[in-house]
């Protein structure tokens, strides 16, 4: 009975790639063509882009060392923004597995937990799970680390996406606390969020770390967005 649920469940909701959408083998996590996406490699520690195209600027940051695996374009863009806007879920464990892959090459100290940047029970509500929160319970899981539900956002913000650049610090600062009781003094954290924009988001949350005594921050997220005038010159 239980294979014939699995074969039906199969036929019914088959595996799809995780950018593109397209119906892919079990053993499968992308289709052929998205295979082809290539990961961020010799990327700037303190922006996560690629260093050519690196997009530091005199801002300060919170976090110690950030790590992006993707560019947010092209077949990249069309999966989160599908995952995010309520498609399927499992493509998290596809996310969550390249994730904890790159802490396992790239982290050069020992984290003691693992944190994300958290929405508001109003956004909660409305896309009906929070994407940050499923990642990083899957990379907690992989790295054998304890998942602290330590940072609240206090209250809604407009979509960093929607702002002009120049704008997005101010529309995050102060928009995010630690619970009551958290104990993060001294501790070292992986600090997961889905995309970095501009990166004020996962700084100012950073920030909040830092001040109530965390010890390090490195910063993870899946993608990051290279924006046109800091695209690298041919």
């Amino acid at each position: 009975m239980s294979v014939f649920t699995d074969l039906l469940t199969v036929f019914l909701f088959p595996k799809r790639c995780a950018f593109c959408g397209k119906v892919i083998k079990l053993n499968q996590n992308l289709c052929k063509d998205c295979e082809k996406e290539e990961k961020i490699s010799n990327a700037c520690r303190r922006c996560g882009l690629p260093k050519e195209s690196c997009s530091c600027d005199a801002r300060t940051i919170w976090y110690d060392e950030i790590d992006c695996i993707y560019l947010y374009e092209g077949n990249v863009r069309r999966g989160l923004l599908h995952y995010k806007n309520g498609g399927d879920k499992r493509v998290a464990e596809f996310f969550s597995r390249e994730m904890a892959n790159r802490c396992k090459e790239n982290l050069s100290f020992s984290p003691d937990a693992v944190v994300y940047v958290p929405m508001t029970k109003k956004e909660r509500e409305k896309r009906g799970f929070d994407q940050g929160r499923e990642i990083a319970m899957n990379i907690a899981e992989r790295l054998n680390l304890p998942l602290y539900d330590s940072l609240i956002k206090l209250y809604e913000t407009k979509p960093q996406k929607s702002l002009h650049i120049k704008m997005r610090n101010g529309n995050v600062a102060g928009v995010f606390d630690l619970k009551d009781g958290a104990k993060i003094e001294g501790r070292r954290f992986i600090l997961i969020d889905d995309i970095k924009t501009s990166g004020a988001t996962i700084s100012e949350c950073a920030k909040m770390l830092k001040l109530y005594g965390a010890e390090y921050v490195y910063a993870l997220t899946f993608a990051a967005v290279l924006h046109k005038k800091k695209r690298a010159k041919k």
